[in-house]
């Protein structure tokens, strides 16, 4: 193995260490004897790769079965959120203008600061409800 295929090398794994990534194919898969095609998974994957005999082109075929222990790994995280999508901001603002906060506000700034607070996020709730939703990977 020559410098340059050496730093390749170096290169690749860097990568696959920094993902978390494994090169699951083990043996050459070119008739000149090189690794030239890979198969990565996450470390946590358990995958078994089989090489087979070149028939027609010089690179082998590669087959492979992944076991999936946790099927939860491959649904998409869930975050929750306000639902802005209703939000009716005429009915917000009647809401508030009939609040405290706006009728008969606290003279003392902390006290005005906990009901601010406090009167927006009920008035948040009631109007734009938090919901789980997914998030795309």
């Amino acid at each position: 193995m020559d410098n340059l295929q050496l730093s390749v090398a170096v290169k690749f794994t860097n990568i696959l260490t920094d993902f978390d990534l494994v090169q699951n194919v083990t043996g050459a898969t070119h008739t000149a004897g090189h690794t030239l095609d890979v198969f990565t998974t996450c470390s946590s994957m358990q995958a078994q790769v089989m090489v087979e005999p070149t028939i027609i082109s010089d690179h082998s075929v590669i087959t492979v079965s992944i076991k999936l222990d946790d099927v939860a790994w491959f649904l998409a995280p869930t975050t929750v959120r306000r639902s802005l999508q209703s939000f009716d901001i005429d009915a917000f603002k009647n809401d508030l203008l009939s609040t405290v906060l706006v009728v008969n506000p606290p003279d003392d700034c902390d006290d005005f600061f906990a009901l601010y607070d406090s009167t927006l996020k009920s008035l948040l709730d009631k109007h734009a409800p938090m919901k789980p939703t997914a998030t795309r990977r």
